[in-house]
This record gives structure tokens, C-alpha cells and sequence, in this order.
């Protein structure tokens, strides 16, 4: 699982109205505010979400000014005893993370079957109309590791 972390400034001033906006996002995109005083935040999310958070940080008057992309162990390291309900978010709503991190992680080794998987796997993207979490509850079902999704694609990984 890979973190993004953003320092941002406060450019523009705007008003509170749209903190109702931002708890609907956070449980569709999660999302937490590590540090934050009246001008800067520190802003955490998936690395598949960043391109959501940054533009709805922008409309609202925000500006990246540093960005990192961390692992979740390294997450973990610096800010794990302060968000840990942002990583069980994460691993209840993407049933991917809980499988592919725990259930194929080699702690003898630094490559993880995970990637001994996508090397000698072909690598699809199916694209579809409808439901997420029925497309990857079948692909789950049938022993197919999906590796990214949006709303309207899936990128899975099998054994030829």
C-alpha cells in the first residue's frame, strides 16, 4: 500500500462551509490530517487517490508545496500510534490490501510473493459498467489477485 503525504499551504481564504463535503469524501477516498495549524496541514491518502485530494484541497484554497510517497511500514513507523483507524479504513473498504499484503508477504525476503506473482503473471485490465466490489468479489472468488481498480476498471494479474 503506498501513502501519500502532503504538506500544504493555505493560499486562499475561504470559509468552513465545506467540512461536510470533505467527512462524505473521506470514507469514499480515505484520507487524514496528520499536523495542521492556521496556515499549513499535512494531509495523508492513498497514492491512487492523490489526484482527488490535491484538487479538492485546491479548490478550496490549498496548495501542495511538498509531497512524499511512503510505504505502509514506513507509515507505520512515523505515524501509526496517531492514525491507525486510517489504515483499518483502508483495509476493510480495499479487501485487495488485507490479501495481497499479509497473505502473500516472504519476511525472509524483501520481494514478497506478491511481486514473484506480477513477473511471471500476464497483467489485465477489464473494463466495466456497474458495481466495483462485485467485479472484485468474483476475481477474489476465483483466485485472481486485483492489483488497482477506479470506478470504471479493474487491473488483475494471473498465472498464464
Amino acid at each position: 500500500m503506498r501513502l501519500v503525504i502532503a504538506r500544504m499551504k493555505k493560499v486562499d481564504d475561504r470559509r468552513k462551509w465545506y467540512r461536510g463535503l470533505f467527512q462524505m469524501l473521506r470514507f469514499r477516498y480515505p484520507a487524514g490530517v496528520v499536523g495542521s495549524d492556521r496556515c499549513w496541514k499535512t494531509v495523508v491518502f492513498l497514492e491512487r487517490h492523490a489526484d482527488v485530494w490535491e484538487a479538492v484541497y485546491r479548490v478550496f484554497g490549498w496548495r501542495v508545496v511538498e509531497r512524499q510517497v511512503v510505504g505502509s511500514s514506513e507509515f507505520e513507523e512515523m505515524y501509526g500510534s496517531r492514525l491507525p483507524w486510517l489504515l483499518n479504513l483502508v483495509e476493510s473498504t480495499y479487501e485487495e490490501y488485507r490479501v495481497a499484503a499479509r497473505a502473500l508477504a516472504d519476511s525472509r525476503y524483501c520481494v514478497t510473493r506478491f511481486h514473484e506473482l506480477l513477473r511471471a503473471s500476464t497483467v489485465y485490465v477489464f473494463f466495466f459498467r456497474g458495481s466495483v466490489r462485485g467485479v472484485l468479489e468474483v476475481f477474489l472468488e476465483r483466485g485472481v489477485v486485483p492489483i488497482d481498480y477506479s470506478d470504471s476498471y479493474v487491473i488483475v494479474a494471473r498465472r498464464p
